[in-house]
């Protein structure tokens, strides 16, 4: 079974096919030209991570001293000044396809080290083009036709030249709030925040191509749009750490609000019966496994409704979001730039409580002296029997 969403259209990938991993390249460009100079050739260590829950990051470690004339290199450079543009782009050398495009971004911090003894360095820091949805908390208000969550990040895109996507199945069930406000809220908490209560995580999509712009997309649960790969531990899936949990885990969330019309409270509950079957806690446990929080509840105070509908909305999106919780991982592969946050991979060779389909919550791609190695979180999806049979 291959499944999950009306976007889980792609087929998993072994690693290894039609692939290079032999030499590890990287490429910068500072302003408006690819640093192919000094700058690079002292570049000793990349880092890129991404994450659901933050703005994405870059991390540069530079060799910062000038053995020959004596002299430091490049912590006085315009060239590395905070709010100066980036892009920066990862892979292999022949690899087919290409580098890919991990980041556009802006510089901003420096930290030079002056150290006692060895050669004194540089880390350079930055953030993606989010970065520009954090200049100012705001306070607004949408209402009507405006106060849904799709409506509401289209318009915060626009404001910062950000296209916002979202082709997900989910958008046709979108709740129409009668008032939604942002109150001294940056722009991406509050999307964030708002998208996480109804469902979606927010995923970022980097332009393959100079001058093209960012994506911000919405996903639901099942929901793919980058390659999905399959690895296996003991020869592609490099190390693994899985921790299952029932620590925070509910049978059912309930939802109290105010309906306006009728100018009375109300409270509705859903339970694992009530969302999706591919979101409840059963399809991440071992068949026959007993459900081991079915007295347990949780009562969801972050946001009022005004309607029923809206708080069952709201009810089914926080237990979907709990249930995602029960399995999270670790893991790193050798260094694969297209295993980004929003990816889903199908991880075997972990015995029959472990092995199945898993979604990557935040990734780390380093190049060093050492190679390179992609880093990753992950949360299991649903549990799936492994093709090669029990492990």
């Amino acid at each position: 079974k291959r499944g999950g969403g009306s976007m889980t259209t792609l087929a998993p990938i072994p690693i290894f096919r039609d692939r290079q991993f032999y030499v590890p390249r990287f490429e910068l460009f500072v302003g408006d030209r690819p640093e192919r100079g000094s700058l690079l050739h002292d570049v000793m260590q990349v880092t890129y991570k991404d994450n659901l829950d933050s703005i994405d990051t870059f991390e540069l470690t530079i060799n910062n001293w000038d053995a020959e004339k004596r002299r430091f290199k490049h912590h006085d450079s315009t060239m590395l000044n905070p709010g100066q543009r980036l892009r920066l782009h990862m892979g292999y050398l022949d690899d087919k396809g290409g580098l890919k495009s991990m980041l556009q971004g802006v510089i901003t911090e420096m930290t030079p080290t002056f150290p006692a003894a060895g050669q004194p360095t540089l880390k350079v820091v930055g953030q993606n083009v989010l970065h520009d949805f954090c200049k100012e908390p705001r306070n607004d208000s949408y209402k009507g036709t405006d106060a849904t969550v799709s409506r509401v990040a289209a318009r915060i895109c626009q404001r910062v030249d950000v296209v916002f996507r979202n082709d997900s199945s989910h958008r046709a069930n979108e709740v129409v709030h009668n008032h939604l406000i942002q109150s001294n809220q940056h722009d991406i908490v509050f999307l964030m925040e708002l998208a996480r209560q109804e469902g979606y995580e927010l995923v970022v999509e980097e332009p393959a191509a100079p001058g093209g712009k960012t994506i911000l997309r919405f996903l639901h649960i099942g929901e793919v749009v980058r390659k999905v790969y399959e690895l296996r531990y003991g020869s592609t899936l490099t190390e693994f750490q899985p921790i299952l949990s029932t620590s925070k885990q509910v049978n059912s969330v309930i939802v109290n609000g105010w309906d306006i019309a009728k100018g009375e409270d109300f409270h509705v509950e859903v339970d694992q019966d009530g969302i999706d079957s591919k979101q409840r806690l059963k399809g991440k446990m071992l068949p026959g496994m007993k459900n081991p929080v079915e007295d347990r509840k949780a009562v969801l105070t972050e946001r009022a409704p005004h309607d029923r509908q809206s708080a069952r909305a709201m009810a089914a999106a926080k237990l979907a979001s709990i249930n995602q919780e029960l399995v999270k991982a670790t893991g790193s592969v050798v260094g694969l730039p297209e295993l980004r946050t929003g990816s889903q991979v199908y991880l075997w060779g972990l015995g029959r409580r472990f092995s199945g389909r898993y979604f990557i919550t935040s990734s780390t791609h380093t190049i060093s002296m050492s190679g390179y190695i992609t880093q990753f979180d992950c949360r299991l999806e649903e549990l799936e029997s492994d093709p090669l049979g029990e492990r």
